[in-house]
């Protein structure tokens, strides 16, 4: 796509390169025009993401995706990215199986998470959890697999989805 980042830059590095270089912001949206929408066919699950899926399914945890996913790109709004990732999660068969709850807006988002009652919300980014909107009663694990600072608001940090695979068969 004629983009340069740093070598091995994971998802917020590539970001944070992306936009400070020449094209900025709409630099960063064409390419995830093309990741989150046909570039799709080319991603994989996280290692063990599955996995964990089905132990914790097994054993009787309620599993949701909650995604802050806008129906169509900025940069390409004929590319449907809900469709794109409802396919993508459909070729997996334990991801397949979820409820997907898309929100237009973080602040959506995080509505959907308090509304869900859940106990526990897993996110990449972690903006999501500095966002004062952040439901207070609801732990913050961040999937940091490249790693996380050590001053982010978070109560765990997860680097392996073997990790909660591990925590899964200790209870």
């Amino acid at each position: 796509m004629g983009l340069a980042a740093p070598s091995g830059a994971a998802k917020i590095g590539l970001r944070h390169a992306l936009r400070a270089g020449p094209g900025g912001e709409p630099a960063w949206q064409r390419l995830q025009a093309f990741a989150y929408g046909e570039g799709m066919v080319y991603a994989r699950p996280f290692p063990g993401v599955e996995r964990f899926v089905t132990e914790a399914l097994r054993a009787g945890i309620e599993v949701t995706i909650v995604s802050h996913k806008s129906r169509f790109a900025a940069a390409r709004p004929d590319v449907d990215l809900r469709a794109a990732a409802s396919e993508w999660l459909g070729r997996h068969a334990q991801l397949g199986q979820l409820p997907v709850a898309f929100a237009d807006s973080r602040a959506e988002k995080l509505a959907l998470i308090a509304r869900a009652s859940v106990d526990v919300f897993i996110d990449d980014l972690v903006e999501v959890f500095d966002d004062p909107g952040f439901p207070p009663n609801v732990q913050r694990w961040l999937f940091a697999p490249h790693g996380a600072d050590a001053a982010t608001n978070v109560d765990r940090v997860v680097r392996r989805w073997e990790e909660l695979c591990d925590d899964l068969a200790a209870r």
